[in-house]
C-alpha cells in the first residue's frame, strides 16, 4: 500500500475540521508512513465509532459512551484492565446533582453542584440563567423533578443577587430544547456559541468586532458535556450565533460559563467601569 494511501486510511477513521490535519500536512511530516494498521480493527474500529454517534444523534446513552471509550482504551489502545478506572475508586464522581472530586495533595473531598454554579454566575452578573437540553446532555430530568430544580436555582439566584447589592435579580428560566432556548435571543444582542472546534474565532476576536461595537446584551450557550454535535451548531450559526473558542484548554461547562461571564464583564460590564455602589 502506498504512503499515500495509507495516510488517507488513517484520516478516514476521524472527523477532520480545518487544514492542520490534512494528507499534505502527513506526507510532509511522516515521509515513511505511519505505523500499519490491522485490517480487521480497523473494521471494528470504524463500526464501533458509528454505532456511538447513531447512539448520540438519537438520545445520548451514558452507557453506549462508556462502551465506546471502553473499546478505544483497550482495543486500540490495548491498556491492561487493570489500569482502567471503571469498578474502581475514583477521584472525580458525576451524578445527576453534581460532581465530587478528591484532590491528589490531601485526600479531602470536595462537591461542586449547579447550585453553587448558579451562584457564581449570578454574582458574576448573568441577567438570566437558561437550562436546556442539547442532544448530548448527560442529565435528563422530567416532569417534577425539572420544576423542583428550577425553584431550588432561583431562590439561589434571587439570594445571591441580593448578597451582591444588585437592584437586578437573574432570573432562571424553564427547562427548554435546544432549539427554544436559540429563540430567545434577542436580534440585538451578541450571540455566541461556545464550541471546542472552533479554530478562528476568539472572545477576544467575537467581542471586539466592529459590528457589535453597540449591542443589546450578550446571549452565550455553553455545554453540554459531551460538546456540541456539527448539526447543533450549525442550527446555532443559522439563528445568528457566531461559534466561538476559548483557546486549545479544554473546559468544564461550570468551568467555561464562569470563565466567559468574567470575561465579558471584564471587557464590557461591571468590572470595566468603576462605580461607587458597585451596582451593574
Amino acid at each position: 500500500m502506498s504512503t499515500s494511501r495509507h495516510h488517507a486510511e488513517w484520516l478516514s477513521l476521524i472527523e477532520v475540521s480545518g487544514p492542520f490535519l490534512s494528507l499534505p500536512v502527513l506526507l510532509r511530516v511522516f515521509p515513511q508512513g505511519v505505523d500499519a494498521h490491522d485490517s480487521d480493527h480497523f473494521r471494528d474500529l470504524r463500526a464501533a465509532y458509528e454505532a456511538w454517534e447513531e447512539s448520540t444523534r438519537r438520545r445520548f446513552s451514558p452507557a453506549e459512551h462508556r462502551a465506546w471509550i471502553r473499546f478505544v482504551l483497550e482495543h486500540t489502545l490495548d491498556l491492561p484492565a487493570e489500569v482502567i478506572a471503571e469498578g474502581k475508586t475514583r477521584l472525580a464522581h458525576v451524578d445527576d446533582d453534581g460532581v465530587t472530586f478528591t484532590p491528589h495533595l490531601d485526600g479531602s473531598r470536595h462537591r461542586f453542584t449547579p447550585e453553587t454554579s448558579m451562584r457564581i454566575k449570578t454574582e458574576l452578573g448573568a441577567d438570566v440563567i437558561i437550562p436546556y437540553m442539547a442532544l448530548r446532555s448527560v442529565s435528563r430530568p422530567a416532569g417534577d423533578k425539572v420544576t423542583v430544580k428550577v425553584d431550588r436555582w432561583q431562590k439561589i439566584a434571587t439570594e445571591a443577587s441580593r448578597c451582591t447589592g444588585s437592584t437586578l435579580v437573574t432570573r432562571v428560566g424553564s427547562l427548554l430544547s435546544f432549539e427554544e432556548m436559540l429563540s430567545l435571543a434577542e436580534p440585538s444582542s451578541r450571540k455566541m456559541i461556545f464550541w471546542e472546534e472552533e479554530q478562528h474565532r476568539t472572545i477576544r476576536d467575537a467581542l471586539n468586532d466592529p459590528a457589535f461595537d453597540v449591542v443589546g446584551g450578550y446571549f452565550v450557550v455553553v455545554g453540554p458535556e459531551g460538546g456540541f454535535l456539527h448539526d447543533e451548531v450549525a442550527k446555532a450559526s443559522e439563528a445568528g450565533f457566531a461559534p466561538v473558542t476559548l483557546g486549545r484548554q479544554i473546559l468544564k461547562v461550570e468551568t467555561a460559563a464562569m470563565a466567559i461571564l468574567a470575561i465579558i464583564q471584564y471587557e464590557k460590564g461591571i468590572f470595566s467601569q468603576y462605580t461607587e455602589r458597585g451596582a451593574r
